[in-house]
């Protein structure tokens, strides 16, 4: 029992110290001790783990990284950035009824959004900024005098110049439309008013553009275009929202000129229509004033000859003379008055009629 094989592989164990004897602690084998830990792992950075990721996922990280480039890249050339333009117009306040004759305001705060919306500022303002043309941005320089007449053909259009610059080919959507010699006008069967010069066409190239209508263009502006009273109604501020930002600055500012000029004119027709009124209304005024000092007049010729009272009053006497006698004349210049008034009236509705009397003949009686 005693030589049995579980006791024979058990190791020798030292003999228990003996009371009075130190005990002496094992040495470790060299390297196997565990060393002073230095200061990252004080901190709790384990720098050989983060190394050993990198070299392990190293060729995943890579493949990630150049993924997302060249996602970036594909992502931003796709992908137009929105450029954004504004624009403050003032707007002359009501002047009210105070102070001398004056315009009244032209429109309410309300209506000059309404104006800014309209075809007539919209479609002239396409017109000017050429958003009814779409080329290619390198052939800006030649489409730089391109226009067109009020009726032309929407479409897609190519112009060929030959090889030696001599002629030129006109199609549309693979039909020849027209052939001529460079420097010559270009389109006018199709509403063009274009004529570049034969410096600007070069020789063997190949121009592709395309129209659409401008009210297509002008109904596109709208969508763009966010207006808003601010100041207190005295200020409109515009804002145009677009890809591309010189085309974006030259729409904006066609329509602010337009709307300008457009609000111009209606102002111009307005204080027209007043001065020509205050003319009439000065006219029949005077007419009025010159009946009534001949009136006047002839009064005095025929009363020259009878009695009066008029005998000099000292001042602050005034009131001494008769009652009776200054009732009389205050009702006879009223009867007077009355009187003409009254022929006045019938005058002007004798000629209501005829297109000259306006109802400021009216008012100024």
């Amino acid at each position: 029992m005693d030589d049995s094989p579980a006791q024979q592989n058990l190791p020798d164990l030292p003999p228990p110290s003996s009371p009075g004897v130190p005990e002496v602690a094992p040495r470790l084998q060299a390297g196997l001790a565990p060393s002073a830990p230095s200061g990252d792992e004080e901190f709790g950075i384990d720098w050989d783990r983060y190394f050993a990721a990198l070299r392990r996922y190293k060729w995943m990280i890579l493949g990630i990284t150049a993924l997302g480039t060249l996602a970036g890249v594909f992502v931003g050339r796709r992908i137009k950035p929105d450029y954004t333009t504004r624009a403050k117009i003032w707007i002359e306040p009501n002047p009210g009824r105070s102070g001398p004759i004056r315009a009244p305001e032209l429109l309410g705060q309300q209506a000059w959004s309404e104006l800014l919306n309209t075809w007539v500022v919209l479609d002239s303002a396409a017109l000017n900024a050429k958003l009814y043309l779409e080329s290619i941005p390198a052939d800006s320089s030649v489409f730089q005098s391109f226009t067109v007449a009020e009726q032309f053909s929407p479409g897609q259009y190519a112009l060929e110049i030959t090889p030696n610059g001599r002629q030129y080919i006109l199609r549309s959507e693979g039909a020849t439309l027209e052939t001529g010699t460079p420097g010559d006008s270009i389109g006018l069967s199709v509403g063009f008013i274009w004529a570049p010069t034969r410096g600007d066409l070069g020789r063997n190239r190949t121009f592709s553009f395309s129209l659409r209508s401008v009210r297509g263009a002008a109904a596109e502006i709208v969508q763009r275009l966010a207006p808003r009273l601010t100041g207190g109604g005295n200020f409109l501020t515009l804002m145009y929202t677009g890809q591309d930002a010189r085309l974006v600055t030259k729409t904006l500012n066609a329509v602010v000129d337009q709307f300008i000029s457009v609000a111009a004119e209606q102002k111009r027709r307005k204080l027209t229509a007043q001065l020509e009124a205050l003319e009439q209304q000065v006219d029949i005024a005077g007419a009025d004033l010159l009946e009534k000092e001949n009136r006047l007049e002839s009064f005095r010729i025929r009363t020259i000859t009878l009695p009066n009272e008029g005998v000099p009053v000292a001042a602050g006497l005034q009131a001494t003379q008769p009652t009776v006698m200054s009732s009389f004349f205050q009702q006879r210049l009223r009867l007077d008055a009355l009187q003409q008034d009254r022929k006045a009236l019938e005058a002007a509705l004798a000629r209501y009629s005829s297109t000259s009397t306006t109802i400021e003949a009216f008012q100024a009686i």
